[in-house]
Order: C-alpha cells, then sequence, then structure tokens
C-alpha cells in the first residue's frame, strides 16, 4: 500500500529528489521563559515563548497550553492543554541541497501523488500557501495541508516549519489525525480541532525560539 501514515516517508522521498533535481540542475542563488537562564538572541519582531530544543524545559504558551518534555529519546516535546497531553511536536533535520522554496514544492507534490492513492473514495487534499518568515535563528517557512472526507468533514491536518541551517533541512512538525479519517489516531496525537486551536501559539513558539540545532 502506498499511501503512508505520516509525513516521515515523504520528507525523506523530497530531500533525495531535491538532492537529485540540484545535483542535476543549475539553481538560482536563495536561498517567555519558564527556566533558568537568557533566551537565544532574537531577531527584532520575534517575540514569543522560547522553548529550549536542547533540554525541553518546560514553556507555557498562555490560554492552559503548555510544552513539556515527553518520555524516551526521540525527537519530540509534548503539547499539553490544563495538563492533558493531547499532541507533540517531532523535529528531524536531514543533508539538503537546494532552496526553501524547492523543498515546499516536492514536498507538496509528494504529499498530493500518496494521498491521491487514499483508500477513501472522494478524499481531498487541500496544500496551504507557503508563508515565509524570520525565527529567532533565520529565515523559515511554514506550510502544511488538509485532507479532508467526502462529506467535507475533516481527517488530518499537517502544519510543518522548515528552514535550512549548516547544510541540513531542518523540520518541525505538528500534525492531527481525527477518529473516523484516513489515519485514525494512535496515541498522543492532536485532533484537527485542537491543532487548530494552538497553532497561533505554536508559530509563535518556532519563530521566538529559532530551529533545533541541526547536528
Amino acid at each position: 500500500m502506498r499511501f503512508r501514515r505520516s509525513v516521515a516517508g515523504a520528507v525523506t522521498a523530497v530531500v533525495a529528489v531535491a538532492l537529485g533535481v540540484v545535483a542535476a540542475a543549475v539553481a538560482d542563488d536563495g536561498g517567555d521563559r519558564d527556566h533558568a537562564g537568557p533566551p537565544p538572541p532574537t531577531r527584532p519582531g520575534v517575540a514569543g515563548p522560547v522553548l529550549d530544543w536542547a533540554t525541553h524545559e518546560p514553556v507555557d504558551l498562555g490560554g492552559g497550553w503548555t510544552i513539556t518534555d515527553t518520555e524516551g529519546d526521540g525527537p519530540f516535546v509534548d503539547v499539553r492543554l490544563d495538563g492533558r497531553l493531547v499532541g507533540f511536536l517531532e523535529y528531524t533535520s536531514h543533508p539538503f541541497e537546494g532552496t526553501l522554496d524547492e523543498h515546499v514544492v516536492e514536498f507538496v507534490r509528494a504529499i498530493g501523488d500518496d494521498r491521491a492513492n487514499a483508500p477513501i473514495a472522494g478524499y481531498r487534499f487541500a496544500p496551504d500557501a507557503a508563508a515565509h518568515a524570520d525565527a529567532a535563528d533565520g529565515p523559515i517557512v511554514r506550510y502544511g495541508f488538509t485532507g479532508t472526507l467526502r462529506d467535507g468533514s475533516p481527517s488530518e491536518r499537517t502544519y510543518q516549519w522548515a528552514g535550512v541551517r549548516d547544510g541540513r533541512l531542518v523540520l518541525v512538525t505538528a500534525a492531527a489525525n481525527d477518529p473516523g479519517g484516513l489515519f485514525p489516531p494512535e496515541g498522543r496525537e492532536f485532533t484537527t480541532v485542537e491543532l487548530e486551536s494552538v497553532i497561533d501559539r505554536l508559530d509563535r513558539l518556532v519563530r521566538a525560539s529559532g530551529l533545533p540545532d541541526p547536528a
């Protein structure tokens, strides 16, 4: 079965495609903290709660939302509402040559091709327009997609932030799956309503914190 539950496999495929494209063609140059210690430097206009990606110290996002460390050693931080675990952020990095715009185009193409094989009649894939912004450590782009069922009810929602740091593509992902959708939720996953409720707070967090260390 070709379609994928998560975007991780698609990201790997996208990075591989991007490396091949860039190697074969001439690309245009494009190129409130709750714990002790000073926050990392921020650019003018980038304000918000700051997460230390190395220590995962708790962060208050306001409105009852918090970021906390997760169990285990995986590249995740938990997102909680009034102490209840509702979802997580995943962060990864990959060797990369190219531009952020190239990455977004290939990501959307890969996911769109994948969802075209969804075993649900009338399943609809709708990508977001890419939004470029400045984070504390440099330029990033936010993009994503929505998957809906034939009757228009939500199935899945993914937001992803990306930046190129030290020759690596660094990604932060927040994904939601609803019961009755293409991928029924497993464990600590957002619902689409929960993710939409916190996405603006998460966006400020990523911009103010910068991306995780690519190493």
